[in-house]
């Protein structure tokens, strides 16, 4: 187990975030950019951050998303000062317990059809100065509605090295670098997912622009204690997110009954919901181990400030989580949460520099033990944590981020003259 207690660690927000404005901030005022992405708003902080910069740099934005929740279908003004145009899509398979085979996958390709046109025809509806796809499923639909005006590509993650995607990943890797190299700019959200992309797609080296939340003094409250009755006195471990496979999950369970006294929270939708909840209840902590629905992400950071400790166990399943930062983990360090983390280099670089928490092993149940029964017992530790990552709220917020995306639609816009 490592960790990144750095007994003198600085604050690195007020050297990091600044307040400058981006050098092609005024090239946006009054220009129309489109954005879109093959989900919902509802929970994708990434896409409305970035939006709503632009707005604020006098930029008209619409952003094209698609739903399978019917209150969400239809055109709305955002809170943020942007307008959003929702279609209509089947629920994604990450909805669903049972993997599909290839007669399901067949079937729903003919049953997603309708909502990619829709998606299409939204997208081509609107004129911009600037067309902006948000991760792959967005790009070929975006890239082929823009009328030859300048394209970015928001590469979220890896996408071909998900574990949803199996057999399919190289495929739809040839399809990314088809377009990877056709794009005007190409973004991403860690350094080594930069150069993972320079290198198959043989591309200039995307900009990184991390996934981090907007900054807020979060003070910390009692939220999750009065939703599931935890006393006050007991150390509150959360993990906040999708309940999917290959998040270290069923280790936390497993874990619970080696760190007695101590509540675990699960707060998010997911497919293992109803396996974790059973695994618990095979292992006698039920008691002890709480499942909450997801929350809007404008009250998240208040859910996430009433825990103790922060639990990002992501396996190294691949690529793509080995590469990450996580967004789980810039979470809970604005929220003040300590965090026990998987030790990836992108995760370590954040957690050491803010020195917020322990990294481990996520395959090492020992290692995992350990340092859950470690902040358990050293309230010590915690505070010390905590204040460390309420001091660096700065740096991790997307106060560091914004002026960069800004500055990459400057260049974008200057070379349109």
């Amino acid at each position: 187990m490592s960790s990144g207690e750095n007994q003198g660690a600085r604050p690195l927000g007020e050297q990091s975030a600044g307040g400058e404005q981006s050098a092609g901030g005024e090239r946006l005022a009054g220009r129309d950019v489109v954005m879109a992405v093959w989900g919902s708003l509802r929970h994708d902080a990434r896409v409305v951050r970035s939006a709503a910069e632009l707005a604020r740099r006098g930029a008209r934005v619409t952003v094209v998303a698609a739903s399978w929740d019917p209150e969400e279908i239809g055109r709305h003004r955002h809170p943020e000062g942007f307008d959003v145009l929702t279609i209509r899509r089947p629920e994604p398979w990450a909805l669903h317990k049972n993997r599909p085979g290839p007669v399901a996958i067949l079937l729903r390709a003919v049953r997603v059809l309708p909502g990619f046109l829709r998606f299409t025809r939204a997208i081509r509806s609107l004129r911009a100065d600037v067309y902006h796809a948000h991760d792959i499923q967005a790009l070929p639909w975006v890239y082929c509605s823009a009328r030859g005006r300048p394209v970015i590509y928001d590469a979220h993650e890896i996408t071909t090295d998900r574990t949803g995607f199996g057999r399919m990943g190289p495929v739809v890797g040839r399809f990314e670098r088809y377009f990877a190299r056709r794009v005007a700019k190409m973004i991403t959200t860690t350094r080594l997912r930069a150069e993972h992309f320079a290198r198959v797609h043989d591309i200039p080296e995307p900009v990184v622009i991390q996934n981090r939340p907007l900054y807020r003094e979060v003070k910390a409250g009692r939220r999750l204690r009065e939703a599931v009755a935890i006393p006050d006195e007991a150390v509150l471990f959360l993990y906040q997110g999708g309940l999917q496979p290959r998040r270290g999950l069923e280790m936390i369970i497993d874990r619970v009954p080696e760190v007695e006294e101590a509540h675990f929270a699960f707060l998010g939708p997911g497919i293992l919901r109803e396996t974790l909840r059973e695994r618990a209840r095979a292992l006698g902590v039920s008691e002890r181990v709480h499942f909450l629905d997801a929350v809007p992400w404008q009250e998240l950071a208040e859910w996430t400030a009433s825990a103790d400790v922060g639990l990002q166990l992501l396996e190294n399943a691949g690529l793509n989580h080995y590469t990450t930062d996580s967004n789980k983990i810039f979470e809970y360090g604005m929220a003040g949460l300590p965090v026990i983390a998987s030790d990836f280099p992108e995760i370590r670089k954040i957690v050491t520099e803010a020195d917020f928490g322990l990294l481990v092993d996520p395959a090492d149940p020992t290692a995992v033990r350990d340092a859950m029964i470690r902040l358990r017992d050293d309230a010590e530790l915690r505070a010390r944590f905590a204040a460390s990552a309420r001091r660096n709220g700065r740096w991790l917020s997307w106060e560091t981020e914004g002026p960069k995306l800004v500055g990459l639609y400057g260049e974008v816009l200057s070379s349109e003259c």
